[in-house]
């Protein structure tokens, strides 16, 4: 969705390629890109004064993983009055609900945490009960498919964090 903004009296929506502009016959002030390419509008205020933009839309909807580089559980950061980081998760953008596992290991390769959920929170325990572990760096391994491009199979992401005590 492409938004020119409340700011003008009218609008006018155009494509462009090859530095060609060709009227779309859109004249709101949103409007909705349903294909790659690049797309300008024209906006005049009450004055009469024009403005134009151009927004360039492509499909880039690869599967998107991140984490924390480190976490402390129990810690009392306080961020706007909310106690942060204190829990390992990560940010899946793209990803199947179905396909998903992470898999962390201590620095011995034994499994220490399991999870199919996508919105898992690990609290730095074994298996996320009150047996606490030891500090130090802990390995995952997710696998995942794309929620856009299923047809390209399992996917797999490798990364580590730091459990701070």
């Amino acid at each position: 969705m492409l938004d020119a903004g409340p700011n003008f009296d009218t609008y006018q929506w155009f494509t462009v390629a090859n530095g060609n502009a060709t009227p779309l016959n859109a004249t709101s002030q949103t409007y909705l890109a349903d294909e790659e390419g690049t797309y300008r509008v024209i906006g005049v205020n009450l004055v009469g004064c024009e403005s134009q933009a151009e927004s360039v839309v492509f499909v880039d909807c690869d599967p998107v993983i991140i984490g924390p580089t480190a976490f402390r559980p129990g810690s009392s950061l306080l961020v706007n009055g909310e106690l942060v980081n204190q829990t390992f998760k990560l940010i899946t953008l793209f990803v199947d609900d179905e396909d998903f596992q992470i898999n962390i290991f201590n620095r011995w390769g034994e499994m220490v945490f399991q999870s199919e959920d996508r919105n898992f929170k690990w609290n730095g325990g074994y298996n996320n009960r009150g047996e606490l572990l030891p500090g130090g760096t802990y390995a995952y391994v997710v696998r995942y498919r794309s929620s856009y491009d299923p047809q390209d199979g399992i996917k797999e992401k490798r990364g580590g964090v730091v459990l701070m005590r």
